[in-house]
């Protein structure tokens, strides 16, 4: 009887455990997505970024690269996005005016953002022909990819 009830509080403590996890993971990947509750969040919106894209046969690494460098700031407490546009990741980046009809299998978002506020900080439109199989491998399921500074 008495290996029964530990049998019992083992399972018991495992279910709490996973689940604490999950909690924490998730708190964390959100921690990592910009708010949109303040009405200066909103940096741009597509009719801007459609002007100002760059607009390359192949996007690759290197060419990521080199923005980030250049549009970031000296603090750490920045990351990089690169995201395909879809409306969810326009309104988490901060981009306002979503269009219809824009060709996300041929372009990204490439944003910096503030980590601690969640506000973005720059923003910028790719249409591209070809994506580098390395830029193909960093974003998820989801078409989205986080990078830390």
């Amino acid at each position: 009887m008495d290996a029964i009830i530990w049998i019992i509080v083992g399972f018991v403590l495992g279910v709490v455990i996973i689940i604490a996890a999950a909690v924490i993971v998730s708190k964390k990947k959100r921690a990592a997505v910009p708010n949109q509750q303040d009405s200066s969040f909103f940096i741009a919106d597509y009719q801007k970024l459609i002007a100002e894209q760059l607009v390359t046969d192949e996007i690759d690494g290197p060419q990521l690269s080199a923005w980030f460098k250049a549009n970031s700031t000296e603090s750490d407490d920045v990351l990089f996005f690169i995201a395909k546009p879809t409306k969810k990741h326009s309104v988490m980046l901060g981009v306002s005016d979503y269009p219809v009809g824009l060709d996300i299998e041929h372009s990204l978002l490439q944003a910096v953002v503030e980590s601690k506020k969640n506000q973005p900080l720059k923003i910028r439109l790719i249409s591209f022909q070809s994506m580098a199989d390395g830029v193909k491998q960093m974003l998820n399921e989801d078409g989205l990819a986080i990078i830390t500074k």
